[in-house]
């Protein structure tokens, strides 16, 4: 799978935001080499890295509506419900690669996919607050 590379057009010119969203593209970049690396990698090590994916998305969600809440943004709510879609989606992921009802690939096309469209859609938009 391609890797993620970071933009300039991703920037919303908030450093720790920013800064978060590059350590977002690592991690997925990371479990995509992993893959390329081991066409038959084991479901404990993807799990594992789905852990790592919800774990720091959990962090990098939290801290962005932190800002976003102390900013008074508007579409608040509407973002978040963004979030949270996401966070449903990976944790459904683990639970359905614990069945095997679900291949590796498809879960990185999410999230590679997710990543930049929802910064440059969504995210893009709080760069005014910022």
């Amino acid at each position: 799978m391609q890797k993620l590379v970071w933009q300039d057009a991703f920037n919303i010119d908030h450093g720790e935001i920013d800064e978060q969203h590059k350590q977002w593209i690592v991690i997925i970049n990371e479990l995509s080499e992993a893959i390329d690396e081991d066409e038959n990698i084991s479901k404990q090590v993807v799990i594992k890295a789905l852990k790592s994916v919800d774990h720091y998305t959990r962090f990098h969600f939290q801290e962005e509506e932190a800002f976003m809440q102390r900013v008074n943004y508007p579409e608040y709510e509407a973002h978040k419900e963004l979030h949270e879609s996401l966070l449903k989606k990976v944790k459904k992921y683990m639970h359905d690669i614990e069945k095997d009802d679900v291949h590796v690939d498809e879960i990185l096309n999410v999230l590679s996919k997710w990543f930049p469209k929802h910064i440059l859609k969504e995210d893009i938009k709080l760069a005014s607050y910022a």
